[in-house]
């Protein structure tokens, strides 16, 4: 897990069959960048009105890129 001193702490999963390359984004003061493998999940906290760019490499012409608002990803809750 990245420890950011920020608000609260997500999880992201790579649900599909590639694999992805995943960026933090608008985090004060952090931001990081991740590969992961098919199956493979990420725990990282941030700030809510972060995002996560996720970027899907098909092959070497066609990459595909969501941004996902950390709101809507699954939040863990501190133990």
């Amino acid at each position: 897990m990245i420890k950011l001193n920020a608000e609260f702490t997500y999880s992201y999963k790579n649900k599909g069959d590639l694999i992805q390359v995943i960026r933090l984004c608008g985090n004060p003061g952090a931001e990081f960048e991740r590969t992961l493998a098919p199956g493979q999940s990420f725990v990282f906290e941030a700030a809510p009105q972060a995002k996560l760019e996720v970027c899907t490499h098909h092959n070497a012409a066609s990459i595909v890129c969501d941004r996902i608002p950390c709101q809507q990803l699954s939040r863990i809750e501190a133990v």
